[in-house]
């Protein structure tokens, strides 16, 4: 009975040790610490998530994308994605429906075509003929979604899962029939 109480003590005060060095950094290289690079991942009721914001002109090019934590609202990082748009027609679905955001794209000179969430108490009127386009991106992101390693997110770090979406998005372009 000492002796396994010798061994038990000797482990905690183990664990007690590996504990304090990694929290003091005091083992780890200081290369490896800022070698990490952003991890974009947010805990919600459906796991881990990410999403994935991207701005596409009616002639299908890339203007802007980013990913946030898949906890973040998108009206939160709506201003980021369109603060170098001016004069356009902006068509976005519900989640982007806020005042301060439509202020803000009307400051830009821009029309915001964004249907109005179902708890509004002002109804909110927008072109349903123009919103009509917005299938355009939506077709965009199904076709992103068949990449499996964009689909599931396997990548840890926002670089490389960026970079692979990039691929996607040239492999869409090039009409390529890659797996």
């Amino acid at each position: 009975m000492e002796y396994s109480a010798k061994i038990t003590a000797a482990k905690k005060a183990e664990h007690e040790c590996c504990y304090a060095r990694f929290d003091n950094h005091q083992c780890s290289s200081p290369r490896r610490r800022f070698k990490r690079g952003q991890q974009s991942k947010g805990i919600s009721v459906a796991g881990i998530t990410t999403k994935l914001h991207l701005v596409q002109t009616l002639e299908g090019h890339i203007v802007e994308g980013f990913i946030t934590p898949g906890n973040a609202h998108d009206v939160s990082v709506a201003e980021d994605a369109f603060e170098d748009i001016f004069g356009c027609f902006v068509l976005a679905d519900a989640g982007y429906d806020s005042d301060g955001f439509r202020d803000f794209l009307r400051s830009q000179n821009n029309e915001p075509v964004i249907p109005g969430r179902k708890n509004r108490i002002v109804e909110v009127k927008y072109d349903k003929s123009l919103y009509k386009h917005r299938k355009h991106i939506e077709i965009l992101f199904g076709t992103l979604k068949e990449n499996k390693r964009i689909d599931t997110r396997f990548d840890k770090y926002d670089h490389v899962f960026l970079a692979f979406v990039a691929l996607a998005l040239i492999k869409n372009i090039l009409n390529l029939k890659i797996s």
